[in-house]
């Protein structure tokens, strides 16, 4: 956290959080409960002086992951042959459509992340990554 509000002191940045929900696909929790999980760490964040300036998820998994889990139980609508899951950039895509910027307005991105997705769409986005887990 400190890390982010300290690049946000320093910097002009535009902050969003994209994530990945397969456990709305697994009917694990609903797409209201992620609503309310990204409110109430937004609330927290916003007390450390961190400000995030859109939340994305993907609720979806590709038919391709799902094949590899049999034994899930999984909700109808949210297996699809192509999805806006990470590594992909869609949802970052789609974030900074709706702040009416394009990946081309900033000179530098960087993803922040813990897992393998996420240094993928630093990839995807020829972003510096850096590991979370290691701040």
């Amino acid at each position: 956290m400190n890390f982010v509000r300290n690049l946000q002191l320093k910097n002009k940045t535009t902050t969003i959080v994209a994530s990945n929900q397969s456990g709305v696909a697994r009917g694990l929790f609903d797409e209201k409960r992620v609503k309310e999980v990204n409110n109430a760490i937004n609330v927290l964040l916003k007390k450390h002086r961190v400000t995030i300036d859109r939340w994305q998820y993907c609720p979806d998994v590709d038919e391709a992951f799902a094949t590899l889990h049999p034994g899930e139980r999984w909700q109808r609508g949210f297996v699809k042959k192509i999805t806006k899951r990470k590594p992909s950039g869609a949802m970052v895509t789609d974030a900074l459509l709706s702040l009416e910027k394009t990946i081309g307005d900033f000179d530098e991105i960087i993803v922040l992340g813990n897992s393998d997705n996420d240094k993928g769409l630093a990839q995807t986005l020829g972003a510096r990554w850096i590991d979370a887990g290691k701040l």
